[in-house]
């Protein structure tokens, strides 16, 4: 067993890459940048963003930063792109949204899912757990 992100940050939410060859994964290691314990820091519970970096634990690229929290991550099928929800707090009013981005060309992210044009009961809508067919060509996820 090896320590791939050998750091004070809470990292996790892993998910291997289609091929095998990357690992993306959620982190608070920008709001932890020191040797501070999390708990001195209470930076468990700063906001994660995404991160991807080789199987060895090398070349570590951050991809994404909203400046909230982002919950659940899972490769798009074509190895190319990543998909993952946005805000993921039950205690705001703050919708869940879920977004993709292309890890390639370091493109900007794009909004799949709207809770603005949904009505509901709560004072937000929650959309997580996004899973891509196969073939790329749909997405599943929850919705409350």
């Amino acid at each position: 067993m090896v320590n791939l992100t050998q750091n004070y940050a809470d990292d996790g939410s892993f998910a291997w890459s289609p091929d095998g060859e990357l690992i993306a994964f959620l982190s608070t290691r920008e709001y932890c940048p020191d040797e501070t314990t999390p708990q001195e820091q209470d930076c468990r519970w700063s906001e994660r963003d995404l991160y991807v970096m080789k199987r060895d634990g090398s070349e570590v690229q951050r991809i994404a930063d909203f400046g909230v929290n982002h919950c659940g991550v899972v490769w798009w099928p074509d190895n190319k792109k990543l998909v993952y929800s946005v805000s993921c707090n039950l205690v705001d009013d703050n919708p869940t949204e879920i977004y993709i981005v292309d890890i390639e060309d370091g493109g900007k992210p794009v909004q799949l899912t709207d809770s603005s044009s949904v009505s509901v009961t709560l004072p937000y809508a929650y959309n997580s757990a996004p899973q891509p067919s196969a073939d790329g060509l749909q997405i599943l996820f929850y919705s409350f």
